[in-house]
C-alpha cells in the first residue's frame, strides 16, 4: 500500500449478467483494470469524483458514514 492510501474494504454488489458481460469486455482494454473486479472499482471511483466535481454530492471526506 502506498502513502495515504487506504485499505479497500470488500463490497460485493449484485449485478445483471448483462453489466458482468460488459465489465469483462472491458477488461480487454485493460484501460480501466485487467479484471471485471478492477474494472468496476475504476468506474465506480470515477463515477462518484464525477458527481462531487459537479456538485451532485456534497460530502467532505469526513462526512460519509462508512457503516452503509
Amino acid at each position: 500500500m502506498t502513502k495515504g492510501q487506504q485499505k479497500a474494504s470488500p463490497l460485493n454488489p449484485s449485478l445483471p449478467p448483462e453489466t458482468i458481460k460488459y465489465l469483462k469486455r472491458l477488461t480487454k482494454t485493460g484501460v480501466h483494470g485487467k479484471t471485471a473486479s478492477e474494472v468496476a472499482r475504476v468506474l465506480i471511483w470515477d463515477q462518484i469524483k464525477m458527481l462531487i466535481r459537479e456538485g451532485v454530492i456534497d460530502w467532505d471526506k469526513g462526512d460519509i458514514d462508512e457503516d452503509n
